[in-house]
């Protein structure tokens, strides 16, 4: 297979006949990105640092973050969980400097998890009062954190988009101290 914008260096993948990356139509334009060392990618049209309008970590120029969307940002937890759990992070839920009433994070708890329980049981869930919006819950079930995470990512919430992501379990378990 032969890679452009790598000298014609070629690589054999086994299994793949040798033709796992080449040449694929309909993919149009080469694209220079930066930090992989001048290497062309196929297939970004020629567009430079990503898509328009996606958000890119360190906020590359040239790139405009459109409204509403929410900028790469790990909550207490660390890293989300690549497959579903009972553990679910909502993001973008609330904006503490506008909130001035006293316990106004007792009054989200209490809207997210009758909202969220909707989908299924919350043993959980704690708001984070000093983060972007950030609150963490924990269903009795992978069922209800699934359904729940299905029907709020991305949904319009007060002005403001929130983004849903699974949570390791044994880390929000110990964490909370549950």
């Amino acid at each position: 297979m032969n890679i452009p914008g790598l000298g014609g260096a070629g690589m054999n993948i086994p299994g793949l006949g040798g033709a796992a990356m080449g040449n694929i139509p309909g993919l149009g334009g080469m694209a220079n990105i930066p930090g992989l060392g001048g290497a062309n990618i196929p297939g970004l049209g020629g567009m430079s640092g990503g898509m328009p309008g996606m958000p890119v970590p360190g906020g590359a120029a040239g790139v405009p973050q459109q409204a509403g969307q929410v900028p790469l940002e790990q909550g207490l937890l660390g890293t989300p969980s690549p497959i579903p759990t009972e553990c679910l992070l909502l993001k973008n839920l609330f904006d503490p400097t506008q909130e001035t009433e006293e316990g106004w994070w007792v009054d989200i708890a209490e809207d997210v998890k009758e909202e969220c329980g909707k989908h299924g049981p919350v043993d959980h869930i704690f708001v984070d009062k000093d983060s972007k919006g950030f609150v963490y819950l924990k269903f009795q079930t992978v069922q209800g954190s699934m359904a729940a995470k299905q029907a709020l990512h991305a949904r319009w919430f007060a002005r403001r988009m929130i983004t849903a992501e699974f949570q390791f379990v044994a880390v929000y378990t110990s964490f909370f101290k549950l």
